[in-house]
């Protein structure tokens, strides 16, 4: 007797007898069975699998020796356990890498989820901004694995702080990669080898080499060299300016040189004479006492007035300590000390012609007046060059050098008197050398901050065509005083204009 076994199954029917998913022992018998590969494979896509949970690699080894085939093998792969992974790198838009292939980029968090990972071992790696390191790590992951990876941030730059010793300094750091100008306080920069350049309009530029290491807090101090050359060519440009009138232009380009140089005397000089020459009464005044606080020289192109004598064109100087007349045609030269000088005023005669006073001292002996008055031009030595003055112009003038000249006596009276007052100590006296005609004026010696004794009080030997040398302190009176001045001869007197 024949029984009948199971029908055979057929691709078409064994759809038509379940949609539920696959279970392994399902598999296995249609691989027994020489299920066809295509149609197994696209059961298992339709229908999926109910034992994910445990399939794995060796699972599915073992269905390839069963006989699956490789359509089938490939439609169960998608079922294998993955791994995945947490990259923690504190640092937003960080580039993750897994194996040398690019998975993502981190949160604003500094977070990255890296699923479907195969388990095994890995390399993970982390591209950084600049300021920052980049890291790499190898990790083993095993199936269903979720792994955090913390990358924590590590520094990557140094930091570079200049400090400006020379105004209007302009510096720029560069290498092959980066070029940075500005500021630098505290500028981060990659590691590596710069050239530094530093320069600045009056200065001698510089070029430097530094190198910059990872968690290097470099300070650098710049100071640079005064290009004298260009200094000297600026003057020479503004005495240019000045030749040719253009006065404005001149005091311009003085200023700038001033800014850079407050004591450079060729540069006061030439500014006085420019203000002298646009009748700036206050900028001049403020720039001759500039000139006298550096040791300097101002020079005044005047007229002497004497009795025997016409008038004489002389080059007055002023100094700190002492008055030189250089007579212009050659013929002598004499030196005054200040204290020579009680006063300076302006008076006028009864022909309306202006003088500039300066009084001799009445004691222990009467030193005679000098009496100037201003040229027809500014220089007498150059009258074709020079332009002709008018009357207002020369009242100008000699008010502006009179208010010099009080100036300067005043100043010299105080510290006269106060060196006096020092205990133990007498006022200094100016070691300039008396009028001796003819010759080169001495050098001031007496500095303020070193008082010499007072020699025994004694009038200078005469010489021709010389002024007496008077004491510097007067005898009978109290140190530190200031005696009573003479009374103003009764003589026509001239008011000061007001020109504006």
């Amino acid at each position: 007797m024949l029984v009948a076994g199971p029908p055979a199954l057929t691709p078409a029917g064994y759809a038509q007898q379940d949609s539920r998913p696959l279970s392994l022992e399902q598999i296995k018998r249609l691989i027994q069975n020489d299920f066809p590969d295509t149609a197994l494979a696209g059961e298992i896509r339709d229908r999926g699998i109910d034992f994910s949970a445990t399939f794995d690699r060796q699972t599915l080894e073992s269905l390839r020796l069963l006989g699956a085939q490789e359509k089938t093998l490939r439609a169960l792969e998608p079922y294998l356990p993955k791994a995945s992974v947490r990259v923690i790198t504190r640092l937003d838009r960080t580039i993750v890498l897994v194996d040398g292939k690019q998975y993502g980029i981190t949160d604003t968090t500094g977070i990255l989820q890296i699923n479907d990972l195969e388990p095994g071992e890995h390399l993970i790696e982390t591209r950084n901004r600049p300021r920052y390191k980049d890291g790499q790590l190898r990790v083993v992951l095993r199936p269903r694995d979720n792994q955090e990876v913390v990358f924590e941030p590590e520094v990557n730059v140094g930091t570079l702080t200049i400090t400006p010793l020379t105004p209007n300094l302009e510096v720029t750091v560069y290498n092959e990669l980066a070029s940075l100008t500005g500021t630098f306080a505290k500028r981060e920069l990659a590691p590596g080898i710069y050239t530094l350049q530093a320069r600045s309009r009056w200065h001698q530029p510089i070029t430097q080499i530094i190198q910059i290491k990872a968690g290097q807090h470099l300070t650098l101090p710049v100071e640079l060299e005064l290009d004298e050359a260009l200094l000297e060519t600026t003057v020479v440009e503004a005495q240019k300016a000045f030749s040719s009138k253009d006065y404005t232009r001149s005091v311009n380009i003085l200023l700038e040189v001033l800014n850079i140089t407050p004591r450079n005397l060729p540069a006061l000089n030439l500014l006085a004479q420019n203000y002298l020459r646009l009748n700036d009464t206050p900028n001049f005044t403020a720039t001759a006492k500039r000139i006298l606080d550096a040791d300097g020289t101002l020079d005044f192109a005047l007229l002497l007035h004497t009795e025997k004598k016409g008038p004489q064109p002389v080059r007055l100087q002023l100094s700190r300590t002492a008055l030189t007349l250089e007579w212009l045609d050659g013929s002598e030269t004499q030196t005054f000390p200040l204290e020579n000088f009680s006063r300076a005023f302006i008076r006028g005669d009864v022909q309306s012609e202006i003088f500039l006073v300066l009084a001799g001292a009445r004691a222990p002996k009467r030193i005679p007046d000098l009496q100037f008055s201003m040229a027809n031009t500014y220089d007498p030595r150059d009258e074709n060059r020079e332009p002709q003055l008018s009357q207002r112009d020369k009242i100008n003038l000699l008010w502006n050098i009179e208010e010099v000249l009080r100036f300067s006596l005043e100043v010299h009276r105080e510290f006269l008197a106060v060196a006096a007052a020092r205990p133990g100590r007498e006022p200094a006296r100016p070691t300039d050398q008396p009028p001796s005609g003819k010759g080169k004026p001495a050098v001031p010696a007496s500095r303020a901050q070193e008082p010499a004794p007072d020699p025994p009080d004694q009038t200078a030997r005469k010489e021709p065509g010389s002024a007496p040398k008077a004491p510097s302190r007067i005898p009978g009176t109290t140190p530190g005083k200031r005696r009573k001045m003479p009374k103003k001869p009764k003589i026509p007197s001239v008011r000061k204009p007001n020109l504006k």
